[in-house]
């Protein structure tokens, strides 16, 4: 597991997820599709998640989208990074089919003005919508239907801030105090891989895997070069860091959930998340500056509604028939 914490720290790896539709939806260019995957393979899937195909194409435009790994990592490194990619564009698709069975497809007119926004900021920058539909492959009824897609997580969005009651933001202000005050936290890991679909008795021989190294921890050996030996997730190099982020004790994410009750230097139980077993530190802590809720109250809200969407992602996960077709 990677978090992407290389590329994108700030966030959680399921608020990215929704950030990064948002951010689609208001039609930056370049951001929808990224380069041309080669056509050899670009209509063959990669993952089945309810029935819907994502597309190789799909996969190689997400990564197109990353800045390029270090040229020293190997083609492990590279396979996982592909996996977490995939991990996010399956999220992608359960939120949007979520929203498709919950809010009304958006109509004509509002279609032609998310494409007009698209052309004028094309144009902005000396591009054309015709140019930028052959440069990234697409056919202006795919790009239709991605935006059309998206505009329903757009509506998802929009009805949840409407929904929420001041004293609900105000408790989620409360139980949050250290993230809206600043405070982050630095946390390195060490992650066994966990096969998709694997059975119980597998995950827990796994677990127990990750119990012997942290005995050989509490025996002397230092966590980074615990993590360098054994860690399979890219931030092995880096000796399992992950660098900072924002504690959020009662996040729906296990991960981040114990990392952030985590005091520095104390080392976590066997944590299970969807990409496999996780030992985790945390290796420095930096304080915020006080706020009041009034402060930052918008940023609450943003929150909130993540936290929610996040839930919701997760029951999904757990009803969705997902199969990955990549080895």
């Amino acid at each position: 597991m990677i978090r992407l914490s290389m590329l994108e720290s700030r966030f959680p790896r399921r608020v990215r997820v929704t950030v990064v539709l948002l951010a689609l939806i208001s039609c930056a260019p370049g951001q929808i599709f990224a380069q041309k995957p080669s056509a050899a393979a670009g209509d063959k899937p990669v993952a089945i998640v309810n029935g819907e195909a994502v597309l190789w194409r799909d996969l190689q435009a997400a990564l197109h989208r990353l800045p390029p790994p270090p040229q020293n990592w190997s083609e492990e490194r590279r396979k996982l990074l592909e996996r977490e990619v995939l991990a996010l564009l399956i999220d992608e698709a359960l939120i949007k089919q979520y929203a498709a069975r919950h809010f009304p497809a958006p109509d004509e007119a509002t279609l032609q003005k998310r494409l007009a926004d698209l052309q004028a900021a094309l144009q902005a920058r000396g591009q054309t919508l015709e140019g930028f539909l052959k440069e990234s492959g697409i056919s202006p009824e795919k790009l239709k239907q991605e935006v059309a897609a998206l505009e329903r997580v757009r509506a998802w969005d929009q009805w949840l801030r409407q929904q929420i009651k001041e004293e609900h933001l105000r408790a989620y202000y409360e139980a949050n105090k250290e993230m809206f005050d600043g405070v982050v936290i630095r946390a390195s890991h060490i992650a066994l891989r966990v096969p998709l679909n694997a059975d119980e008795a597998t995950r827990q021989k796994i677990a127990a895997q990750l119990q012997v190294i942290r005995q050989e921890i509490a025996n002397g050996l230092p966590f980074a070069e615990a993590a360098k030996k054994y860690s399979q997730d890219p931030s092995s190099a880096l000796g399992g860091d992950l660098g900072y982020f924002p504690p959020r004790s009662h996040d729906a994410d296990p991960f981040i959930r114990t990392a952030s009750r985590l005091k520095v230097g104390e080392i976590s139980e066997v944590v299970h998340t969807e990409f496999g077993c996780h030992l985790i530190t945390v290796t420095d802590r930096k304080p915020g500056k006080p706020t009041t809720f009034e402060q930052v109250r918008d940023l609450v809200l943003d929150m909130y509604v993540e936290e929610v969407k996040a839930r919701v992602l997760l029951e999904e996960r757990k009803k969705a028939k997902v199969e990955v077709l990549i080895p």
